[in-house]
């Protein structure tokens, strides 16, 4: 896991592998497996690890959340979605699953619906940013260009360094 926080994605999963080879079912090494495999862009093997970790621990909120992210990835959005709804029916107060399933509703032209959740999401959960980032992806797609940049505004107030929504804000021009 030391070399999976530090980034250091091929040395994670060589050791990881290798606990696999001792423990083929270990449910949290197949999930951070999976984890690395989405990260490096291999997400049908991603989707193959994470499914395995979950078929051991099937209320694990953060392994099916990860699962979503990976159907995102795959843009097979309904299964998404679907992963994202049972997160938050198993853990309301999962503010990552509120942003995702936001997104969703982004990417399948449920722009509205998108907002509603994520604002939603900001009054369950003020202090997480990638509802406001989110929220300013959604404004942005209805041509709400000024409600957007005050939410990317929020997010680069607290986190400057946050290069995920830095670059996206600037990335899209809005």
């Amino acid at each position: 896991m030391h070399h999976h926080q530090a980034g250091r994605l091929r040395d994670a999963e060589r050791l990881y592998q290798l606990v696999l080879q001792v423990k083929p079912n270990h449910p949290d090494t197949l999930h951070l497996l999976g984890v690395v495999n989405h990260q490096l862009g291999n997400n049908d093997q991603a989707y193959t690890l994470i499914s395995k970790a979950i078929e051991q621990m099937p209320r694990a909120v953060h392994f099916i959340n990860n699962l979503g992210e990976v159907c995102r990835a795959l843009n097979q959005l309904n299964e998404a979605q679907a992963c994202y709804e049972k997160v938050l029916a198993m853990q309301p107060a999962h503010a990552e699953a509120h942003r995702n399933l936001g997104l969703v509703y982004l990417a399948t032209d449920q722009s509205e619906r998108a907002v509603s959740h994520l604002r939603e999401g900001i009054e369950r959960f003020p202090d997480y940013m990638g509802n406001y980032w989110a929220l300013g992806l959604a404004l942005s797609s209805l041509g709400k260009n000024d409600e957007a940049i005050v939410n990317y505004n929020r997010v680069l107030a607290r986190s400057p360094d946050d290069s995920a929504s830095y670059g996206h804000f600037w990335c899209t021009g809005r």
